[in-house]
């Protein structure tokens, strides 16, 4: 929280965007090094998932310049990968370095050094506390991998609601927090097949919780999902997923709520208002796709992917007294859900055989 300008952080953790408006004013370059930060809440809690909350971000940067007594240009490739190593760089080393921001990096001195002086003694921590002033995961990767796209599709790890992935503008370039899971995908396909309720039954049976709340754990609930052969080309997926992820954007900015409470609505057998009941009509249309593109046209046809308010499971009754259901969803009938589990998990089985690997490792990559 010490990189942070954050005015809802309790006991004063973040610096608070009035000095962040101060800096910037003082030195326009301050902006340069500060990003808009996005984590689950706002993802979860916002009608457009817009950050409130800003960060300090000197990437990789060397802290400072200092007389070596040598000189960065002619030097040889091994020397000056280990100068970036100790992060201390000849004066007349080229790039970047934090101390070119000393407002920024004054903060991070006495917000975020201080934490990281009292870390324990393993690698990772001795690494942490000599590079005070950068993060201590970077992430390099996923950044590279999403800068191309105008869009991501992200999901909150910890979530009540099984649906509540969405795209969000990576337009300017923001800060993710690692509370976010980013799919480097601007697919309203893979949406529509992350979304659905095949997909959901898959991840709630693999996947932990934390208290009463699914947790979305990317190994288990993503790397193991058997995705439709050639997806990428199904317009009906793109289709139905763009048709829902509109309306339900629609629907949230009309209201003013996130996609925990407009998803509180959709399963509570209460609410039955023209825009509640349409987005379920869209979902149950997106999971008919979702199952199309499988070859499973029959449950449709058959009419076995009707939905209802069905609880997850009972509360033990008082003593003489019937049982109390509990996390009422707006979902499959068991039997349902079991059929396409089961088949999920024989068409795994099946890939596995094929490609010569053992465990339930799947082709569901993007």
């Amino acid at each position: 929280m010490g990189f942070t300008f954050d005015d809802t952080t309790p006991d004063g953790a973040s610096s608070p965007i009035s000095e962040m408006e101060r800096l910037i004013g003082k030195d326009p370059r301050n902006a340069e090094r500060i990003f808009p930060y996005l984590g689950g809440e706002e993802v979860n809690t916002s009608p457009t998932h817009a950050h409130h909350r800003y960060v300090i971000n000197f990437a990789d940067y060397p802290l400072e310049r200092r007389e070596l007594g040598t000189r960065w240009i002619g030097a040889t490739e091994a020397r000056q990968k280990e100068w970036l190593r100790e992060g201390i760089v000849p004066l007349d080393y080229p790039g970047p370095v934090a101390s070119d921001w000393p407002d920024l990096l004054e903060i991070l001195r006495a917000n975020v050094k201080p934490e990281r002086d009292r870390l324990g003694g393993n690698s990772v921590a001795e690494k942490r506390r000599k590079f005070w002033w950068q993060y201590g995961s970077s992430a390099k990767d996923l950044y590279r991998a999403i800068a191309p796209l105008e869009r991501v599709l992200v999901r909150s790890l910890t979530s009540k609601h099984h649906a509540s992935f969405s795209l969000v503008s990576n337009t300017p370039l923001k800060v993710l927090d690692q509370t976010l899971i980013v799919f480097a995908s601007d697919s309203t396909a893979y949406l529509a097949l992350v979304v659905s309720r095949p997909h959901e039954a898959w991840s709630l049976f693999f996947g932990g919780t934390l208290e009463d709340r699914p947790r979305y754990n990317v190994a288990d609930c993503f790397e193991t999902f058997p995705f439709p052969v050639n997806w990428e080309a199904d317009e009906d997926l793109e289709r139905v997923g763009r048709e829902y992820y509109e309306y339900r954007a629609g629907l949230m900015v009309e209201r003013g709520e996130g996609l925990t409470k407009t998803y509180n609505h959709f399963h509570d057998p209460e609410k039955n208002d023209p825009g509640t009941v349409r987005l379920r009509e869209l979902h149950g249309a997106m999971d008919a796709a979702v199952l199309h593109a499988y070859g499973w046209g029959d449950l449709v046809d058959a009419g076995q992917t009707e939905c209802d308010f069905v609880p997850d499971y009972y509360e033990e009754p008082a003593e003489g007294g019937d049982p109390v259901p509990k996390s009422v969803r707006y979902r499959w009938s068991d039997a349902t859900r079991d059929e396409v589990l089961a088949r999920l998990l024989a068409l795994n089985a099946e890939r596995a055989a094929a490609e010569g690997r053992g465990g339930s490792r799947s082709t569901s990559k993007a």
